[in-house]
């Protein structure tokens, strides 16, 4: 599903009304392999790699997206199941988590728990 069919078709009501919906992007430093993140922003919001390679401590261009085997062998997903939830597979703790101020100030944030065919709420707090 795509982050605008998601949009339309993922509604939430009730406590949840209102609900932001979320998009993760698993990234790493192509010179410094080790260096890694999961951006987790709202699904409206335009992620501008040049700007956020600016505040990352890599080399300008070197942001890539991560290939599949450092998803599973990270955060133990495959691409397009990647997500908040799976920084719990990271025991080593190597990469780190970059959050979008539209998920940390809503009520609830939706991630879909490691199958994109579904979606949960957190509240801010449990994030």
């Amino acid at each position: 599903m795509t982050n605008q069919e998601m949009m339309d078709t993922v509604k939430f009501d009730g406590d949840h009304e209102g609900t932001i919906l979320a998009k993760q992007l698993f990234l790493y430093d192509r010179k410094k392999k080790e260096n890694m993140w999961l951006v987790c922003a709202a699904v409206d919001t335009d992620i501008d790699l040049k700007a956020l390679n600016k505040h990352l401590p890599c080399a300008s261009g070197s942001l890539r997206a991560a290939d599949n085997e450092s998803l599973e062998k990270y955060l133990g997903c495959r691409q397009g199941m990647c997500n908040y939830f799976s920084m719990i597979n990271d025991a080593e703790k190597k990469v780190k988590i970059i959050l979008d101020n539209k998920l940390i100030e809503a009520k609830f944030a939706s991630f879909h728990p490691m199958d994109n065919t579904g979606s949960t709420a957190i509240s801010a707090e449990g994030i």
